[in-house]
């Protein structure tokens, strides 16, 4: 599955990546993704929501 994972810490210091996790559960994609290096804790810390991606809008976030 393709996610949408927004971050937001404030208004000038928000942003969304792009990532591929089995999981179905919001909480453990986030966990996923800390445990692959994708989000720090910090950011974890900000997740403001998680988006599912259809495959072709994944790539288009990472510029495939």
């Amino acid at each position: 599955m393709y996610y949408d994972i927004h971050i937001f810490h404030d208004r000038k210091n928000s942003f969304s990546v792009p990532f591929e996790s089995k999981h179905l559960d919001e909480q453990d994609i986030i966990e996923d993704a800390i445990n692959n290096g994708v989000l720090d804790t910090e950011d974890a810390r900000a997740v403001d929501s998680v988006d599912l991606l259809t495959e072709d809008e994944y790539k288009r976030m990472k510029n495939i």
